[in-house]
């Protein structure tokens, strides 16, 4: 009974497990569902290829709606599916459409659950929290997110400053040994890092349009230009 597409079980999409919904129809190839709220897919499913199946509800369910934690017994109805639940207040009949497997367990109960992750996708998560805690770590995440060719007093002095407390320095290098490129760098490593949320640059007017182009093409950082007119239109 567990694994029968009957109308009023709960159902998901093989390719995207967890999205689940309530199969109203079967009609020939096509099955009707109701899929949760938020979730946008199209409510009609070639059940016969496959792509289709019943949930298979875990001992630990929640009552939608309420997330009332309970414990799943025995079936108590095939059409629509029902099934015996002992929740706080005692045990009581609840159709299959209104439980949820109750995701809001601790890593050990999931286990006994059966609710278990293949390998491929602990290893990617694996690898993904591995390179995000070394670029937090790394003496400058930038470098590699840039499109300019760094010079090493260059380098120098972004290091100096990222790993200074608090960052408050004056860039006073001489007139074509490339400020604003450190600037820049500067800028994209404390936003890498999540220091720096929100950036105001103050510049002379005839250079507003270069820094707003070098800043875009050579780290991918988009500013939005605020002068009087801007300001102006914005309050009204």
């Amino acid at each position: 009974m567990t694994s029968q597409l009957v109308a009023g079980a709960l159902v998901e999409l093989v390719s995207q497990p967890g999205n689940y919904g309530i199969l109203e129809e079967l009609n020939g190839t096509v099955a009707t569902v109701r899929w949760d709220p938020g979730i946008d897919m199209s409510p009609t499913v070639n059940w016969k290829s496959g792509s289709l199946r019943r949930v298979v509800l875990p001992p630990m369910v929640v009552s939608l709606g309420t997330d009332e934690p309970g414990f799943r017994l025995e079936a108590a109805g095939e059409h629509p599916p029902k099934w015996r639940v002992q929740f706080f207040g005692g045990v009581r009949t609840v159709a299959e459409a209104a439980l949820r497997p109750n995701s809001n367990l601790d890593p050990v109960t999931k286990i006994k659950n059966g609710q278990i992750g293949s390998f491929k996708k602990f290893r990617l998560g694996l690898v993904t929290r591995h390179h995000r805690l070394a670029h937090l770590h790394d003496d400058l995440v930038s470098l590699g997110h840039t499109r300019v060719d760094v010079k090493p007093h260059q380098v120098g002095v972004v290091h100096r400053v990222i790993t200074s407390y608090p960052h408050r320095f004056l860039l006073c290098d001489e007139v074509g040994l490339g400020k604003t490129i450190e600037a820049g760098m500067i800028l994209k490593e404390l936003r890498t890092r999540g220091v720096v949320n929100r950036c105001l640059i103050i510049v002379p007017p005839n250079l507003r349009r270069q820094w707003q182009f070098e800043l875009k093409t050579k780290f991918n950082e988009v500013f939005s230009i605020l002068d009087t007119d801007t300001v102006r239109h914005l309050e009204k």
